[in-house]
């Protein structure tokens, strides 16, 4: 970008030179040093932009991957902690960054997670929900969404929990924690849904 704002004003200088030799000046003539000053600004700011990617463009990066995952996370978040508001963290900072805010989110929906375990789902209505979403019933990230939203179901109609509970998966990151969880949370609305009309659901729906 800077190399381009260089060749420009060499070519507007060798172009009004060449003109002016001629007789016939350019219509810009009489202000040849405020198109320079605006050259040669424009080039300087794309060098310094230039040269300070490196440091700034990560991090935009970062923040951005974070605000992404955030929107995504968000309505599995919110259906979770309405099951389980005791799991919500104090909100000490107001100003935080997208990244410790990430942080939160995940560790509120683990503890929600962990919270709703117990409250088991039968074979049938696994079966349904792959059937429903196209995928293996012994797909990890189907198996954990089942698990939430028979957990969900659970504490909402105050059932039983049982002393068997599902393993949880996930990772040793942040990032792989969120990588995790994102497809668990897409596919969570489905699950919700399928548990609803599986075959053994009806048993456990109020009257």
């Amino acid at each position: 970008m800077a190399g381009a704002g260089a060749l420009l004003m060499i070519a507007y200088e060798g172009a009004f030179f060449t003109m002016s030799l001629h007789g016939n000046a350019p219509v810009t003539s009489g202000r040849p040093d405020l198109v320079m000053l605006v050259a040669l600004t424009v080039a300087v700011c794309a060098l310094a932009v230039g040269a300070t990617v490196p440091d700034w463009g990560p991090r935009v990066l970062q923040v951005l991957r974070a605000w992404a995952a955030l929107y995504r996370l968000r309505p599995m978040w919110r259906e979770l902690t309405a099951a389980v508001p005791r799991v919500v963290l104090p909100r000490e900072r107001l100003l935080a960054s997208p990244r410790w805010a990430l942080c939160r989110c995940v560790v509120e929906i683990r503890d929600a997670e962990l919270t709703l375990r117990g409250y088991e789902f039968t074979r049938q209505e696994l079966e349904c929900l792959a059937a429903t979403v196209g995928l293996d019933p012994s797909d990890p990230v189907l198996v954990e969404s089942a698990a939430l939203a028979a957990g969900l179901r659970g504490r909402s109609y105050a059932l039983p929990r049982q002393a068997i509970s599902t393993p949880v998966q996930g990772g040793a990151t942040l990032d792989e924690e969120v990588a995790h969880l994102i497809p668990v949370a897409r596919l969570l609305p489905a699950a919700t849904r399928a548990l609803r009309v599986a075959p053994q659901a009806g048993a456990l729906q109020p009257e």
